[in-house]
This record gives C-alpha cells, sequence and structure tokens, in this order.
C-alpha cells in the first residue's frame, strides 16, 4: 500500500514540476498561454478522476481512502492556487514575458 500511495505522490511532485515549468514558459501570448494552461487543467483533472478511481479500487471507501481523498483535495487546491497566482502574476508584468520572477 505504500508503495502506491507513494506513486500517487510522485505523481503530485511531477504536476508541481510541470506547473512550475509553465510558469517559466509562459512567454507565450497570452491566447497561446491560456490554451496551454487549459490544456493541463484538464490533463490535471482526467488524472486526478484517475488516481481517484484507482485509489478507490484498492483502498475501498474505508478510513484510508478518506485520508487520501483529503490530500488530493488539497493538491487540487493547491494547483489551482498555483494558477491563480500565475494569472495574476502575468498580468501585473508590464512585459508579460516572466523575467521579473524572484523564485
Amino acid at each position: 500500500m505504500d508503495t502506491r500511495h507513494r506513486k500517487m505522490e510522485d505523481v503530485l511532485q511531477e504536476l508541481g514540476r510541470k506547473i512550475d515549468k509553465m510558469v517559466e514558459d509562459s512567454r507565450l501570448s497570452k491566447i497561446e498561454w491560456k490554451k496551454e494552461i487549459d490544456q493541463r487543467v484538464e490533463e490535471v483533472k482526467k488524472n486526478i478522476d484517475s488516481l481517484e478511481y484507482q485509489t478507490k479500487e484498492i483502498l475501498g471507501d474505508g478510513e484510508r481512502w478518506k485520508e487520501v481523498e483529503v490530500r488530493i483535495k488539497n493538491a487540487t487546491k493547491e494547483f489551482r492556487e498555483a494558477v491563480e497566482a500565475a494569472f495574476k502574476m502575468n498580468k501585473s508584468e508590464p512585459s508579460g514575458n516572466g523575467k521579473n520572477r524572484t523564485d
């Protein structure tokens, strides 16, 4: 079980890395950038649905699943906040090229 749980955490960490890369590559025009984000958000939604389904099959509907479900919801919330922050950051940059980032 721990191996499968670790795999889920790895998927979420990879997602975080992809989000960071996406923000770094925000030199795309606003339209292209929005399309890219929309596409990735849809991919994430599909991945989350798949992950939830697979996890329910493994863990059933017991207490362990509830713990995993809470973690998935928290990760989804963090992802949404990161995307929202990226949009806000991109709007506040005069050149829109992402060079003013400090992180």
